[in-house]
């Protein structure tokens, strides 16, 4: 394993005493905005290239986890979200072959890391039996679709519409694929509370739904 440098600690305003219960990594997670729905339910430690710090971590760590095994202790659960570019609809087919393929990585790194993991990814990366979460079965005016693969069972839920029609920026991005809209219209969206890069909450910042729904089943499996 690699011996990384020491990690940027938690914040003084309390944070670690409201975190109980589980010891959460979340790898290849610069941005971490699922680091703020995952500290409902522990500690979260957050590792990338190079992760910025939220209230929502209780540790961040400078790695690079395609040569590099974090010295760290085990943890209950692991989110990774390996790089998707190679498999993206928005990557160009003739650029798509130069990006790594990191999943059978984060795979290892959840083996040696994790008692349970999660991966993510976009639904035409090849996942083991991945379930497929959109916006669409949780009431969002927005698709983002994304696939997971689990080391627990998940129950694949039904595809439900929008609950509310919506004639604004979201059904603009819905037609184009733009993100258009503020910020703070985003925040409502993905149900976060950080202040995130719009870029980063927009492209790649999961809904927390996403992340409570996963969470129940892992929940029910221990």
């Amino acid at each position: 394993m690699t011996d990384n440098s020491a990690p940027s600690t938690d914040h003084e305003s309390g944070e670690s005493d409201r975190r109980q219960g589980l010891r959460i990594g979340h790898f290849f997670a610069d941005t971490g905005v699922e680091s703020e729905p995952l500290s409902a339910y522990g500690e979260v430690h957050r590792f990338g290239l190079d992760p910025s710090d939220t209230r929502f971590t209780a540790a961040t760590y400078a790695v690079d986890l395609s040569t590099e095994t974090p010295d760290v202790d085990t943890f209950d659960l692991a989110l990774f979200h390996p790089p998707c570019p190679r498999w993206s609809t928005a990557t160009r087919d003739r650029d798509a072959d130069s990006h790594p393929n990191l999943i059978p990585r984060a795979r290892e790194l959840g083996r040696f890391l994790a008692d349970d993991w999660i991966i993510e990814n976009v639904p035409n990366a090849p996942l083991n039996s991945p379930v497929r979460l959109n916006g669409r079965m949780f009431g969002l005016p927005i698709d983002y679709e994304r696939a997971f693969e689990t080391t627990f069972h998940v129950e694949q839920p039904p595809a439900y519409q929008n609950l509310i029609a919506d004639g604004g920026p979201f059904a603009a991005h819905q037609e184009t694929g733009g993100w258009q809209g503020s910020a703070a219209l985003w925040r409502s969206v993905k149900q976060v509370s950080g202040d995130y890069r719009a870029e980063d909450l927009k492209r790649s910042g999961m809904p927390s739904p996403y992340i409570h729904y996963l969470m129940r089943w892992f929940l029910r499996a221990q």
